[in-house]
């Protein structure tokens, strides 16, 4: 597994376990979701500001084809640091339009 699945990765675990540790004592997938972009919403709804979430959340609805949902959260990481060169990367990249 190259670098960056394993941040993902790791990352998507993390959004798991915080959102079920806040919510109940085991990690599972709640009825209805479906993908992990469902999974990473959820986690937002607790931990909205939470800058890893959002950078991780954003990459995997790009590559799961969600663009307006990976340009909605890479836009809120923005708006958390707009200093930030990775966030605004994200969000740029995101707005290219293919041909």
């Amino acid at each position: 597994m190259d670098a960056v699945a394993t941040a993902l990765t790791n990352a998507w675990l993390q959004a798991v376990y915080r959102t079920q540790s806040a919510q109940q004592p085991q990690i599972n997938v709640a009825p209805g979701e479906r993908t992990m972009t469902d999974v990473i919403e959820r986690a937002l709804r607790i931990h909205s500001n939470d800058s890893n979430l959002l950078a991780t959340g954003a990459t995997i609805a790009r590559d799961a084809g969600a663009r307006s949902r990976a340009i909605a959260w890479a836009e809120r990481l923005l708006a958390l640091d707009p200093s930030d060169p990775g966030a605004r990367r994200l969000l740029e990249d995101l707005r290219v339009v293919s041909p």
